[in-house]
């Protein structure tokens, strides 16, 4: 989901209390952390990418626990 201000913010499901660490690459060969965040009770993680807007044509992303 883009931002108002154009940044990408990522959902991610999860346990409550799971901590979840989202990556990016824009080659799929190297990966780097965007940000960690802990579940809510509404079980899902939410990371915001401020480095996303105006830096890649593409940029993928993956969770890791």
């Amino acid at each position: 989901q883009v931002t108002p201000g154009g940044d990408v913010a990522v959902t991610i499901p999860a346990a409550p209390g799971t901590a979840v660490t989202l990556e990016a690459t824009t080659d799929f060969a190297a990966w780097s952390a965007v940000g960690t965040a802990l579940a809510g009770t509404n079980a899902a993680a939410r990371v915001v990418d401020t480095n996303a807007v105006n830096r890649f044509p593409h940029r993928f992303y993956r969770p890791r626990p």
